[in-house]
C-alpha cells in the first residue's frame, strides 16, 4: 500500500470511529487494529491521535466552510440566504455525514476537553459565514438590531437538528418542509 494510500485510510477509519463512538472513547490501537497499521505508522503520520482529529478537522472543515461561504456569497435576499445556507448543510450532510455528525458532537463537548479546543479554529470560522449574514441582513430586518448573535446561534441550532433529522430519515428535505422551517425561524411558529 502507497504512503496517500496508508494516510487516507487513517483518516477515513479515525473519522468512521470518532462519528460512532466519540473522539474520547476511541484509542489509538482501536484505529491501527482497523487500520491493519501499527501505532508509530500513525504516529509517524499524525502525531498523535489529536493530531488526527486535527487533519480530519482541516481537510473536511475547509471544504465544509468553502461550500457555507460560496452559498450565500452573491445573493442579497436574506430569506433565500437561510434557505441556501440549510440546503447547503443538508447536501453537505449528506456527502460527508460522518464529518458533520463529528463537528456537531465536537461542537457540544466540555469546554475543557481537549477536542473541544481542537474544534475551535473551525467553529470560529463558520460561525463568522453566519455572523456575517446576521449582521449584514440587519438591513432588511431591522428589529434584529442588537440581537445577530442570538440568532444567528438560534439558526445554527435550527439547521443542525433539521440536517441530523433528516439525516436519521426523520424528516424530509422537501420544498415544502423547508421552507415551512425557514418561515417559522423568520416569522415565528404562530404566523
Amino acid at each position: 500500500m502507497s504512503e496517500e494510500n496508508i494516510k487516507d485510510s487513517i483518516l477515513k477509519t479515525s473519522l468512521t470511529l470518532f462519528s460512532q463512538k466519540g473522539f474520547d472513547s476511541v484509542g489509538v490501537q482501536e484505529i491501527c487494529k482497523k487500520c491493519k497499521i501499527s501505532k508509530p505508522t500513525l504516529y509517524y503520520y499524525y502525531g498523535s491521535k489529536l493530531g488526527l482529529l486535527k487533519r480530519i478537522l482541516d481537510h473536511y472543515g475547509s471544504l465544509y466552510c468553502q461550500i457555507l461561504a460560496t452559498t450565500i456569497a452573491n445573493e442579497k435576499d436574506f430569506l433565500k440566504n437561510l434557505t441556501n445556507l440549510l440546503l447547503a448543510n443538508i447536501e453537505f450532510a449528506k456527502k460527508s455525514p460522518e464529518f458533520f455528525r463529528l463537528y456537531n458532537t465536537l461542537d457540544f463537548s466540555a469546554k475543557g476537553n481537549e477536542s473541544y479546543y481542537a474544534h475551535l479554529q473551525l467553529k470560529s470560522r463558520i460561525d463568522k459565514i453566519y455572523t456575517d449574514l446576521f449582521f449584514k441582513s440587519v438591513e432588511t430586518f431591522g428589529n434584529m438590531k442588537g440581537h445577530e448573535n442570538l440568532y444567528r446561534i438560534s439558526f445554527q441550532a435550527i439547521v443542525v437538528s433539521t440536517v441530523n433529522s433528516v439525516l436519521n430519515e426523520e424528516l424530509k428535505d422537501d420544498n415544502e418542509t423547508l421552507y415551512t422551517i425557514i418561515k417559522s425561524f423568520v416569522y415565528g411558529v404562530a404566523n
